[in-house]
């Protein structure tokens, strides 16, 4: 052990034949040029974010190629440090021209090029054989292992720099390799000395008899209400981790429709590499970081960006969802340690919550890969391989035979590769001197054999080993009651337990006590539109008892329909058939259709029930075409504000119609499948009655 007092508190040589450092907080590594003038060649396993690691690649005296894992942390790279060519730009004449133009400024004497993965190979197209005087930094590794869209090219840019040794891997959070060849590799571990813990308000719900969705939507309804209560009662941005597009989108539109937040004050921090995901953005504010700021109030990341950039807010709060019923709804420990490290301004993360629920192990169908060994997933990566072999070698003798098997080869080598446990990969074979011929020469390309992925293996195992750590109640687990001398009794549940510890051994505590947070079921828990509308109901003669309530929480798009039908249906209708009409219902279609229907003194003289009438016959089938038709027609004629026309044609075509007829379905005579609607008067909500009109009196 070697000491020293102004930065480094002590050394000392590891296994790996790389050194563990222990540091003063908050020294940087750019700070240790006398002990450690470079980024040695190997692993550099900084331990916490913010350290510095690429800083210091930066300032190096040698060229350097730096590989991040997103657009936005090149950009962030590049405005702060002037002297970097950031290779951002789509592969075109004139980003080779800025790129030669930079190569030739004689002030720069030593490059930086930072780039994102899937632009290394047009690097290497550029520079040419020249890239071998470049020292290769692959920076937040462990990113690179679990994404799935950029495996393969972190697989071929990790063989490039094996190829050409000269390169580390930098992670905050080290997972570590599977390869030999990697797993062989100097480790240099970093760590401040004596750090403290930091609070986080955990919210795990482990209720055994309760099934996984039960418990995904009660954890979900606590989020909603930790986010409307930050938003209501705090002037801190809101920064929302949640690895899920689809879910981020239906939180998004709960908090714009309980009037929450407006739409443009919301940001999705989303990959970029759908349509989909680009026309969600725009869908909200379409705003970016800059200048290391969140653009917004609120804001959501998915894995894109849980790390790799930088961020320096003074008031942020700070949101994890996480949930084990989904493979990527799942956040590890290590992903919690880079989210909350986002944020590097000190002290700046103000508040901190996870919300997360565990999960039976018979509910899980991949159990078994819960208790996977190393040399399990290495025999399954050598099945894999021998597995492609065999394809490959039986799809090429039927090319042999005839090239018109061409596509059906395609098609089922795609669909092998596409198998969610297919461990192997397509290796390119070149080595230093012979790499740049390989990369860009046609045939040599196709010269690939099938090997391990193993990075692929490292995201399995990383993954199902905090899952098991985390978030499964396994089959051994037992549920106690501990009475300490002197305190009261505590329920002890073994999951919830391990979350926890786990939590402690990436720099996190969980509170004792919790913030009260008053309560909103955004999302339904009851099993069907009727429980959901007759707990809805309850809720809203609640609020209409304590009328301030309302105001504070806002109100659901269920509870502002209800709140609508009692408070103009009482014109028309009795209070308690009313009442009893909303319980009876089934469908939420019911109940826009309920809506609609006690607005009028009398439906069947409304223009909507006319024209419906006018131009449908009873009992008779129709296509849906027809009747899509006739609802426009019917909405065309309604000269009031009417909550039906916002809604899609279909939908409120049909609730319409089903003001006036029973529908059933009926299939079309000579044709293949085709249905029709058949429809039968009827007469809607039954359970409603008519308010008693006062006689008047003719003396």
């Amino acid at each position: 052990m070697i000491k020293q007092t102004d930065k480094i508190i002590g050394k000392l040589k590891n296994n790996t034949g790389g050194i563990d450092y222990q540091l003063i907080p908050g020294v940087k590594l750019g700070e240790l040029t006398e002990d450690l003038p470079f980024l040695p060649n190997g692993i550099i396993n900084k331990g916490v974010t913010g350290i510095g690691a690429t800083t210091m690649e930066i300032k190096s005296p040698r060229h350097s190629i730096i590989i991040e894992p997103l657009k936005v942390t090149v950009k962030q790279k590049a405005e702060i440090h002037p002297n970097i060519f950031a290779y951002n730009q789509e592969n075109s004449l004139s980003q080779r021209n800025s790129l030669q133009k930079y190569l030739d400024n004689q002030d720069v004497e030593f490059k930086k090029i930072i780039l994102v993965i899937d632009r290394l190979e047009d690097l290497i197209f550029d520079l040419g054989e020249k890239v071998i005087n470049y020292f290769f930094l692959f920076d937040e590794i462990d990113y690179m292992q679990g994404s799935s869209t950029y495996r393969d090219k972190m697989e071929t840019g990790l063989d490039l720099g094996k190829a050409l040794n000269n390169f580390a891997l930098v992670s905050a959070t080290h997972i570590g390799f599977s390869d030999p060849e990697l797993n062989g590799l100097k480790v240099y571990n970093f760590s401040y000395f004596l750090t403290k813990l930091k609070d986080v308000q955990l919210y795990y719900l482990t209720n055994v008899p309760l099934k996984k969705n039960f418990k995904e939507k009660a954890t979900l309804n606590r989020l909603f209400s930790c986010i409307v209560h930050n938003l209501k009662t705090t002037n801190s941005k809101v920064f929302v981790a949640i690895n899920n597009v689809k879910l981020i989108d239906e939180l998004s539109m709960a908090l714009v429709e309980y009037e929450v937040i407006e739409r443009e004050n919301i940001s999705l921090h989303i990959s970029e590499n759908t349509l989909r995901n680009k026309t969600l953005k725009a869908k909200f504010s379409n705003l970016e970081i800059e200048n290391c700021q969140l653009p917004t109030r609120l804001n959501f990341i998915t894995s894109a960006y849980f790390n790799g950039y930088d961020l320096f807010e003074k008031d942020l709060c700070v949101i994890i969802f996480s949930s084990p019923n989904f493979k990527t709804n799942v956040i590890t420990a290590n992903e919690i340690k880079q989210i909350y490290g986002r944020n590097r301004e000190s002290n700046g993360n103000t508040s901190f919550y996870i919300f997360t629920h565990d999960i039976e192990e018979s509910e899980l169908k991949d159990a078994d890969l819960l208790y996977s060994t190393d040399a399990n997933w290495l025999e399954r990566g050598s099945a894999s391989v021998e597995m492609q072999n065999c394809i490959d070698n039986h799809l090429k003798k039927l090319l042999d035979t005839d090239s018109h098997h061409k596509y059906y080869s395609n098609s089922i080598l795609e669909l092998a590769q596409n198998i969610p446990l297919n461990l192997s990969r397509r290796k390119r074979n070149f080595n230093k001197e012979n790499f740049v011929e390989v990369f860009f020469n046609n045939l040599m390309k196709k010269e690939v054999t099938n090997e391990i992925s193993y990075l692929q293996i490292d995201y399995f195992k990383h993954y199902y080993s905090y899952l098991k750590d985390m978030y499964v109640f396994t089959k051994s687990d037992k549920i106690e009651q501990l009475q300490l001398k002197g305190e009261k009794a505590k329920i002890y549940n073994p999951a919830k337990y391990r979350f926890k510890t786990t939590l402690r051994s990436v720099g996190f505590k969980a509170l004792q006590t919790s913030v009260d947070i008053p309560l909103i079921k955004y999302k339904p828990e009851a099993t069907t539109h009727n429980e959901q509308i007759i707990n809805a109901f309850g809720e809203v003669q609640n609020l209409i008892k304590d009328k301030t309530k309302g105001k504070k929480i806002g109100l659901s798009p269920i509870h502002k329909k209800i709140l609508e039908i009692l408070l103009k249906g009482k014109l028309h209708y009795t209070v308690n058939s009313l009442s009893n009409s909303i319980k009876s219902l089934d469908s939420f279609d019911e109940l826009d259709g309920l809506l609609e229907y006690v607005q009028h003194d009398n439906f069947k003289k409304s223009s909507l029930y006319l024209v419906i009438t006018g131009l449908l016959e009873n009992n008779k089938a129709y296509e849906m075409d027809q009747l899509e038709d006739v609802g426009q027609s019917a909405l065309g004629s309604c000269l009031k504000k009417t909550d039906l026309k916002s809604k899609s044609i279909k939908t409120s075509s049909l609730i319409l119609i089903r003001l006036v007829f029973e529908t059933s379905t009926k299939h079309k005579p000579n044709s293949k499948g085709e249905k029709l609607l058949l429809i039968t008067k009827r007469k809607p909500f039954p359970k409603l009655v008519k308010n008693k009109k006062k006689k008047i009196l003719i003396l």
